[in-house]
């Protein structure tokens, strides 16, 4: 797994950059996997079960727009 920041005004932002919300950056991750140990349908299970979209800047402990 690999985190990181996508789109965004500048390259290379920290964390605090993001967070100040003014360099326009999200936060991404990157998942591989084997299918052959964990099917596409078990990891959306999961991301469904932690990922809210109808919850304007807020995820778990995460909030904020970015």
């Amino acid at each position: 797994m690999e985190v990181g920041y996508s789109q965004g005004r500048f390259h290379n932002p920290t964390y605090g950059d993001v967070c100040n919300s003014d360099t326009g950056h999200s936060k991404v991750v990157r998942v591989q996997f084997d299918p052959k140990q964990v099917g596409h349908e078990n990891l959306l299970d999961v991301f469904w079960e932690r990922h809210d979209p109808t919850t304007l800047n807020r995820q778990g402990g995460d909030v904020g727009t970015q």
